[in-house]
């Protein structure tokens, strides 16, 4: 899957420039309450030139993109809630689309090519939802995909179990006062449809449940404001894509 292979340091330049370490040292809420779904591009323009090469403008920078999209961790069980570094991120419609630049250059390719990668993203992002934790060894045993863990993604009264989850190497991120810390990223991914149904469709609240390895358990939560029917839906084809159109 291409969203399970996007960048986890530092991607780009610039705009797109990304650090890991100093967006863990954030005040990210534990719930993170968006103005629009995550299927709506707010933050993020395309256009296709005639020759159809790819233009993305953005109302703001890439790292603020995914702080955006990014929530905290709250713990469950007996014992005060505690803060820490790692978060989770949802990848909404615009930082699926965003990454692309970072990643492979997208607008840099020729229109042809660019406009293969995004209708892959695009068919690929309509079918999967992909939420990324990035988890710090300060906090426990770093590693939450595989045996031994389990996560769940509750919407409404449903929840869903990954249809695919994996993780990274341990990555070194530089924190406050000169210092380092270890961090994984572990990628879920919940498949969209359901049953013929779009698992986002009805509901404005998602929770992700993580059961660690070894004992506890944490929650990272999202939600968003109701959008008319129809009104946040991926477009389709290159031509609403363009128009930057829900």
């Amino acid at each position: 899957m291409v969203l399970a292979l996007l960048v986890g340091g530092c991607g780009g330049q610039g705009t797109y420039t990304l650090d890991q370490g100093r967006l863990a040292q954030r005040f990210l809420p534990s719930t993170r309450s968006l103005d629009h779904h995550p299927d709506s591009l707010q933050a993020l323009s395309v256009t296709t030139d005639e020759d159809s090469t790819i233009t993305f403008e953005m109302e703001r920078s890439y790292a603020s993109l995914w702080e955006k999209w990014s929530a905290a961790f709250q713990s469950m069980g007996a014992g005060p809630s505690r803060r820490g570094r790692s978060y989770a991120t949802l990848w909404s419609w615009e930082l699926s689309l965003a990454s692309l630049q970072p990643d492979v250059g997208i607008q840099g390719l020729s229109g042809g090519r660019a406009q293969e990668i995004l209708a892959q993203r695009r068919a690929e992002y309509q079918k999967t939802l992909q939420i990324d934790v990035f988890w710090f060894e300060s906090e426990g045993r770093s590693t939450l995909a595989g045996p031994g863990a389990r996560v769940t993604l509750q919407i409404g009264d449903e929840e869903y179990r990954p249809s695919d989850e994996d993780y990274g190497p341990l990555r070194e991120a530089f924190l406050e006062n000169a210092t380092t810390g270890l961090y994984r990223r572990n990628t879920f991914q919940f498949p969209r449809i359901v049953d013929d149904q779009d698992i986002l469709d009805g509901d404005n609240e998602i929770v992700l449940l993580v059961r660690l390895i070894g004992g506890g358990k944490v929650r990272f939560q999202w939600n968003w404001e109701e959008a008319q029917a129809a009104a946040h839906e991926v477009p389709r084809g290159s031509d609403e894509l363009a128009a930057g159109g829900s």
